[in-house]
């Protein structure tokens, strides 16, 4: 009877391991779109406005190069604009939000190379606050 419980209880704290959602998780899935790929899925930001500005109710890309650093926009479109959820490469760390008319929105969360998450909010000047 000792072994019977030993392993239900080895077994019960396994699937709980095994299916536990991390928090870092839990923020890209509650940024993963459901919407269809825009047409074409990727562009970039300056290159290709008149192409990018048409997508609406869709999942796209979006690339932009400032400083000579590459930040990667995968967001959701509604009429021509960025509007919904979506997460931005900056770099080697990742921002997670909503965006609203082409501005994001608060709450964001800024995931680090190291793993670290910090959770902020936008100021009226756009900008995000920790």
């Amino acid at each position: 009877m000792k072994k019977a419980i030993l392993i239900l209880l080895v077994g019960l704290f396994w699937c709980n391991v095994g299916f536990a959602e991390t928090e870092e998780q839990t923020i890209i899935n509650e940024h993963k779109s459901s919407l269809p790929e825009c047409e074409g899925g990727e562009a970039d930001m300056v290159k290709d406005l008149s192409r990018w500005s048409e997508w609406d109710k869709c999942f796209g890309i979006l690339k932009i190069e400032v400083e000579n650093e590459e930040t990667i926009f995968h967001v959701e479109f509604k009429n021509g604009e960025i509007h919904g959820k979506g997460f931005a490469e900056i770099g080697d760390t990742i921002m997670y939000g909503k965006f609203k008319n082409g501005d994001w929105t608060s709450p964001v969360y800024v995931i680090q190379a190291n793993g670290q998450i910090l959770k902020g909010k936008i100021n009226e000047k756009g900008e995000v606050v920790f």
